[in-house]
């Protein structure tokens, strides 16, 4: 795996991945909470999603902080309940036996929105809040299936539980399955009305570890399930990737350095991650690195990783503050010349994409994810 040094730029990958998380749904998700959080966030009228979005994220932040001394930040576990923030984020390219072939992206993300750490039970009494956001999307024709709920810790109707290791919202849930005693070997399962799937882990996730916040990224692991499209219920099989964290959410605007990232299933039957830095101000150089790996190694206790520098570049992009049309990664050390091209849906841009699906095509072809950060 890539190491990312959270100490240095590494919060600010990780709050591109949480600005995608329930973002089309901030208003919802403000008007929802107790109104010690709308008066202290929702003044504006005028205001953006974005910046109510940072605002929010700010105020939980500061909760966070004020409860880090009671509330340390653990080193495992599928579910930190002690914890006053904590994010899953699930990616899978799966195919069914027609040959039809799938894009699931999920997150669940908890948000402690009182500094009253005790969970309530009461309607409108509510400390926490959970929310989802869903999306599949069907590669062949270009449609997409997508969800969002944001609902408070009250009432069952959401919440996480340590002693099953599940996390819900409405109908949407995941659950952590040991096997044997070993952490490392477990079965994750999603949920929802659109699909059920499995992620089969065997190895232990990589995790990077600061004083506020842990963050830990699997490798790609075999995913099964069953996708529900056009009133049929079809077998689909892939890979997939699973990252959680815990602790303080990181500070939007303290963060340099932008991170790019990409997760590629190449037909080859490898994976292959790759990392890119670049400062927020445009100056200096992007440093560009790649690991690869077997899939066949996924069903076993040890991966052989191959890292090597790289170049990615941006194509059809006027400046950094837009997504590219694509985007071009090479290396002369494994003979790589492959473009990335967002596939999107009718009537959505780029920027709409939480993440974006891609196809590869080059050197090699396959399908993946893009997360992309905007300046």
């Amino acid at each position: 795996m890539v190491k990312v040094a959270l100490s240095i730029y590494g919060s600010n990958g990780l709050w591109h991945i949480l600005k995608a998380v329930l973002y089309g749904a901030v208003l919802s998700l403000i008007g929802a909470c107790s109104s010690d959080l709308k008066s202290s966030v929702g003044q504006s009228d005028a205001a953006s999603s974005t910046d109510l979005y940072a605002q929010y994220m700010s105020q939980a932040r500061e909760i966070a902080l004020a409860q880090h001394a009671s509330s340390p930040v653990a080193d495992a576990g599928f579910i930190q309940a002690a914890s006053p923030f904590e994010f899953w984020l699930y990616l899978a390219i799966v195919s069914d036996e027609a040959g039809n072939t799938y894009a699931l992206q999920q997150r669940f993300a908890r948000f402690r929105v009182k500094e009253d750490a005790e969970t309530k039970n009461s309607e409108w009494e509510f400390s926490q809040i959970v929310g989802v956001e869903f999306s599949l999307q069907r590669l062949a024709n270009n449609t997409k299936q997508t969800a969002q709920s944001i609902q408070r810790v009250a009432l069952d109707l959401a919440g996480v539980d340590t002693a099953s290791g599940s996390v819900w919202t409405g109908p949407y849930h995941s659950q952590a399955l040991g096997n044997d005693g070993d952490a490392c070997v477990q079965k994750v399962s999603l949920r929802s009305p659109m699909l059920d799937a499995s992620f089969h882990q065997s190895q232990c996730a990589a995790m990077t570890k600061t004083k506020e916040l842990v963050l830990t990224r699997s490798n790609a692991m075999p995913v099964d399930g069953v996708v529900r499209v056009d009133d049929q219920a079809l077998a689909v099989t892939g890979y997939g990737w699973l990252m959680h964290a815990w602790g303080i959410p990181p500070d939007v605007q303290a963060a340099a350095v932008v991170i790019d990232r990409a997760w590629l299933l190449l037909a080859e039957q490898n994976e292959l991650q790759i990392q890119r830095s670049r400062r927020r101000s445009g100056a200096g150089a992007k440093i560009t690195t790649a690991t690869l790996t077997r899939l066949s190694d996924a069903l076993t206790s040890k991966t052989e990783v191959q890292e090597f520098a790289a170049q990615w570049n941006d194509v059809g992009a006027s400046d950094e503050t837009v997504v590219p049309n694509s985007w071009r990664f090479s290396s002369d050390t494994n003979d790589f010349d492959i473009s990335f091209l967002p596939l999107t849906v009718q009537n959505e841009t780029q920027a709409d994409a939480f993440f974006h699906v891609v196809a590869i095509k080059g050197t090699h072809a396959g399908y993946g994810f893009v997360s992309y950060g905007v300046q």
